[in-house]
Formats: C-alpha cells, sequence, structure tokens
C-alpha cells in the first residue's frame, strides 16, 4: 500500500476545530431528516435565492435542505452508515463512491437525495469472479465518471503475484463490470470523453516490471490500441519516479511524480514513442508528489497531503519549471480539491483536523473554514453551487456522503 494511504488509514481522529462565523458541523446539525422547513431549521425560499434561519439570521442563498444556522448552511447527509468512503465521482446526477477499506464497494447516490440507501455496483464477490481469483481482496480507492462509463482502480488485489485493477462499468442499464487494466500500485485514474488516463506506481511485487513508473493512456472508442508508458525524469527517463495522482481536461493531462506537477498535452503522448517533447509544469519545489488535482477554465490546482500541508496552483499553460502559487499552507492533511470555473473559491479538504475548507484563487486570502468537526472528511467534487464530499470516518459503518450549498 502507498505510503500515504497508510498515513491516511492510521490517523488518529483529531479534536474538532472551529473558526469564528464558519460552518459548525455536529451530529446533530447534518440535516438528517432533511433539514429546511420539514424540521424547523430554516424556512427554504421557494426561488433558490436565500435561507432564514429560526435564529432569524439569514442565509445568503438556498441551502439545499440544509439548516440554516447563525447564517450558515449546514450539510445534509446524502448516506450514512458507509465503510470508509473516500472517492467520489459527479456525472449528472448521479455521485459515485468507493468505500477505501478491505472488502469495500462502489457505489451509486443521486446527487438530489437524503439519506438514500446507494445502489451497490460491485462487490467483492463479484470482483473476485471477474478475474478469476476466489482470494481477490477488493479496495476501491479512485473513481471519475463520464457520460457513458465509470472507472476505478482496486487497490487491493492479490499480494502475489502483486496486481491490482482498473475496472470500468457502462452507466447504461444492464451495464456489465469488466476488467480493464492491470496496475502495479495504488494510483489513480481519469477519464474525458474520448480518453482514459492513469498512473502505474513502482512495487517491489508487481507482475509485469516494464509497465511501471508509467502514464497509461487509452481511447474510448478503441481506435488506438495498447497503451502509452514511459519514465518521468528530468534526466531523459533513467531517474523513474512512481506517478500517482491525475487528472484530464478535454486536451491536457495532469500528472504529480516525485515532487512535480507535470503537464501533458494529449497529443503530446504518442503510443509508439511515449512523450514527443518534454512536459511542461511546476518546478522542483514541492515536498512530496501531488495527492489530489483539479482544474478550471485557467489553472490547475493541487493538494500536498504530506508532509508539508499546502495547496497549490499552476496555470494551465505554464512553461517548464513554473514556480506553483501557493494558495494555502501548514494545513493538517489537505487530501480532496475542487474549484470553479467562474468562482473565486478553491476548495479543499483536511482529513486531520476534519475541516473543509476554501481560498482564494489569488492566494492573497487566509484559508476560511467552511464546514468543521467531520471525521476525515476526503475527496470532493462539486457543480455550479454545490460541494459533495466523502467522509471517511473509522472505516467501520460510521462514514458519509454529504452535500452543502457553496458559500
Amino acid at each position: 500500500m502507498d505510503r500515504r494511504t497508510k498515513l491516511l488509514l492510521a490517523a488518529s481522529i483529531l479534536p474538532a476545530v472551529f473558526f469564528g462565523c464558519s460552518g459548525q458541523f455536529t451530529a446533530a446539525d447534518s440535516a438528517a431528516d432533511g433539514g429546511g422547513d420539514a424540521t424547523g431549521d430554516g424556512a427554504v425560499d421557494a426561488t433558490g435565492d436565500a435561507v432564514v434561519g429560526t435564529d432569524g439570521a439569514t442565509c445568503a442563498r438556498d441551502c439545499q435542505g440544509g439548516a440554516c444556522v447563525a447564517g450558515v448552511c449546514q450539510p445534509v447527509v446524502l448516506a450514512r452508515g458507509l465503510n470508509g468512503p473516500y472517492g467520489i465521482a459527479l456525472r449528472g446526477s448521479a455521485l459515485y463512491v468507493t468505500e477505501l477499506v478491505a472488502h469495500g464497494r462502489v457505489l451509486r447516490l443521486d446527487k438530489s437525495g437524503m439519506n438514500q440507501t446507494p445502489t451497490v455496483l460491485a462487490t467483492e464477490a463479484q470482483l473476485a469472479q471477474l478475474v478469476n481469483s476466489p482470494t481477490y481482496l477488493a479496495k476501491p480507492f479512485a473513481i471519475t465518471a463520464n457520460d457513458h462509463d465509470i472507472f476505478w482502480s482496486d487497490v487491493g488485489g492479490l499480494a502475489s503475484p502483486g496486481f491490482t485493477k482498473i475496472f470500468r462499468l457502462p452507466t447504461a442499464q444492464g451495464g456489465v463490470v469488466v476488467p480493464y487494466y492491470e496496475i502495479c500500485a495504488q494510483a489513480e485514474v481519469a477519464v474525458n470523453d474520448l480518453t482514459v488516463v492513469w498512473a502505474n506506481q513502482a512495487t517491489p511485487g508487481c507482475s509485469n516490471p516494464p509497465e511501471q513508473n508509467g502514464l497509461f493512456r487509452r481511447e474510448l472508442n478503441g481506435t488506438i490500441s495498447g497503451k502509452v508508458t514511459y519514465s518521468i525524469g528530468a534526466d531523459g527517463g533513467a531517474q523513474q519516479i512512481s506517478p500517482f495522482a491525475v487528472g484530464l481536461t478535454s486536451d491536457l493531462v495532469f500528472v504529480g511524480a516525485g515532487n512535480q506537477l507535470f503537464i501533458y498535452g494529449l497529443a503530446q503522448l504518442n503510443d509508439a514513442l511515449g512523450p514527443s517533447h518534454a512536459p511542461s509544469g511546476s518546478s522542483t519545489v514541492l515536498t512530496a508528489a501531488p495527492y489530489a488535482i483539479a482544474s478550471d477554465f485557467a489553472n490547475v490546482v493541487f493538494t500536498d497531503y504530506q508532509p508539508s500541508g499546502r495547496v497549490y496552483s499552476l496555470p494551465k499553460n505554464a512553461g517548464p519549471n513554473t514556480a506553483p502559487l501557493l494558495l494555502a499552507k501548514s494545513q493538517d492533511g489537505p487530501l480532496g480539491i475542487t474549484t470553479d470555473d467562474t468562482g473565486a473559491y478553491v476548495y479543499f479538504t483536511n482529513y486531520g483536523a476534519g475541516t473543509l475548507m476554501r481560498v482564494t484563487k489569488d492566494g492573497l486570502g487566509t484559508p476560511e473554514v467552511v464546514l468543521s468537526n467531520l471525521l476525515h472528511p476526503s475527496f470532493l467534487t462539486s457543480d455550479a453551487t454545490t460541494l459533495f464530499f466523502t467522509v471517511f470516518g473509522t472505516g467501520q459503518a460510521d462514514g458519509m456522503v454529504m452535500r452543502v450549498a457553496k458559500p
């Protein structure tokens, strides 16, 4: 298992952190039965413009079913009682979630519902049968989706010969899970409408060593077969650095490896030759490879979970060895991240501190707490008005998937 996941799963539960007028979440505030008018927590304006709390304070936006407390929209619980929910992807009205524990599942939720019973898309028994191994250990990690498929990396696998899997599931009714590719060790996966990319880390037990330390690409329509594999290193490849985090737009690939964030154009990645020229990206000022990546129309943003506790931004058109903009520092386990195309903020989770944060894109503002007292918030995603995130919990039937209106 990757060192960072070991740190996550072994992390102690830290006290709740409260800041000024930030949203303060407790179990009692979880909008378990929907919040809003149904519970008397706040009156939802049918126009979606505002919510007035029973304390007289007004939230400046529709809280989307959550309570309005002291002028702050509280979160809504979409599902509870899960075992270590971690990865999350949003496509249309559907949320796709992984449980990053032994015997974990892949789940689907509707983003508009409250306290749902999730639809189970994949179980360990199902995956073991697919890979023809009764000893296969399911431990779903990163997940991504487009309009037609979802992909996830399963970091459980087999101790011998040391492989894990990426799986693919068509989202159409009747879609069947299929093993998509064998990888060596934990890594992330991303997809757009045409292409899927993933990182393949190094591990001593890998059953296919030549495929380690690579960024892989496949076209979903089958016109390009095989994979793109290469070593990432400033010396032309002799220095092998395991990639981990990946992000993808319609024409760019972002990959975190070593102490840099690399940016490739999809057109650069040639099946036969590897990268056609050196990538652009960050300078070597990072203390660790990026853990999670997101992008908007102008920038790519990423978290450095360990050891620095920092959040960075980099222009998508950055040249080679560009110094990234530091958005936040001294955070306690910044993990998941998302951003707005037109908005002013980047949002991220602090796994250790139990907080959901925001910071201005220009890096000039002080990071603000959106929600606190969360038991290990993990990955997050967003649409135009709402943040969706997983709360890992202890990994034993106390995890949640939540949403909250963007402040």
